[in-house]
């Protein structure tokens, strides 16, 4: 290695040695602005990345995952990304939605650029990560971004107004013929009315019903269908107050029959869309791999907000000093497709609740 002016961080790690101090001091940089913001604003940002894969990306998220370990009392920064094999992999919009910065590799060809973004079909997610890494590389002020940094691998765009980025986004999805995997993952028919859900709802039975928690959410309606060792999950949600701050997370835990979580899960709410005034109701969708977990028997639910606010539902079997709305799977209720979330540690008490579905895990 010695011959190398720049080994690769792969043989670095073989070898136990770390020769790159200082060769990725920009990438460092550009990490630590994102730390600060997240040590000003109290809780971990929430940044999604886009086909990022090499070792400038690895120095950048090594800090936050450095500064995890370090100081896991303090907020620091987790990476959100589509490559999920529990979840398969695809681009969720609400997952976008619910971060703070976009990180991506800018698409500087313009010729390249400009084909990438006439294409009408995107079949896989290869597609998909040159199709948002093209897009992303023309948004501005008027698309809802703030440009941040750039090095020479990773720019950062901070996401601020979320009404115009989602008008932008809307916009490129509309334009595009997607995968299955990815119109799975986001349903178009995302905003409800009462009237359409009561229709859907005689004919589904769900297996949760008209549920508030606090003064803040009404849980409309939960239902679930296994297929595929996958546990498909729909949540119809509303919020209940104006200009709520970003950050909500709907937590979704998997327990068997001791009532003991074997795994769980993260919705997040993104900025919390304007709604519709007429289509107020939200449709969130995820999956759990259900394969490794056979004797999931039950579901355990609700609200959460980083850095500790956890609601508390009104009606319902419930446990954590009612935080927990409790959901018996029972195999002859079960209802249609769904999609969208962030990973959370397992737990084992409600004394780590804060921790395990405020933080998704880094990628390796």
């Amino acid at each position: 290695m010695l011959l190398q002016t720049s080994p690769s961080l792969k043989w670095q790690h073989v070898y136990g040695a770390n020769l790159a101090s200082g060769v990725f001091k920009d990438e460092t940089a550009q990490a630590r602005d994102v730390l600060e913001w997240a040590r000003k604003t109290g809780r971990d940002a929430r940044i999604y990345t886009f086909g990022l894969n090499s070792e400038r990306d690895v120095a950048f998220f090594s800090l936050g995952t450095y500064e995890l370990v370090r100081n896991p009392s303090l907020p620091s920064f987790v990476m959100m990304k589509p490559e999920d094999q529990r979840k398969g992999a695809a681009y969720r919009i609400d997952d976008i939605l619910a971060s703070d910065f976009l990180a991506f590799t800018p698409v500087s060809d313009n010729s390249l650029r400009t084909s990438m973004l006439a294409r009408a079909a995107v079949p896989d997610i290869s597609q998909e990560n040159l199709l948002f890494q093209s897009w992303l590389s023309t948004l501005s002020e008027n698309d809802g971004v703030r440009f941040v940094s750039e090095t020479q691998k990773i720019r950062v765009l901070a996401l601020e107004d979320c009404g115009k980025f989602v008008v932008s986004v809307n916009k490129l999805v509309a334009e595009h013929f997607w995968s299955t995997s990815f119109q799975e993952m986001n349903p178009v028919h995302s905003s409800w009315t009462e009237h359409e859900l009561s229709e859907w709802a005689a004919l589904s039975s769900p297996a949760v019903n008209n549920v508030r928690f606090g003064d803040t959410f009404l849980l409309h309606a939960l239902s679930y269908r296994r297929a595929e060792d996958k546990l498909r999950v729909r949540v119809w949600w509303q919020p209940t107050q104006q200009n709520l701050r970003r950050g909500w997370i709907f937590f979704i835990y998997a327990l068997d029959h001791s009532g003991k979580a074997v795994t769980n899960t993260g919705v997040p709410l993104g900025c919390i869309r304007e709604a519709q005034s007429d289509r107020p109701i939200r449709l969130s969708v995820t999956t759990i791999d259900d394969a490794p977990y056979k004797h999931i028997t039950q579901l355990a639910v609700g609200f959460f907000s980083p850095p500790g606010t956890v609601l508390k539902a009104d009606k319902g079997l419930r446990d954590w000093g009612n935080s927990r709305l409790i959901v018996p799977l029972n195999e002859t209720r079960q209802s249609g497709p769904l999609t969208s979330t962030v990973n959370v540690k397992n737990v084992k008490d409600d004394a780590n609740i804060t921790n395990a579905v405020e933080r998704s895990p880094l990628a390796p």
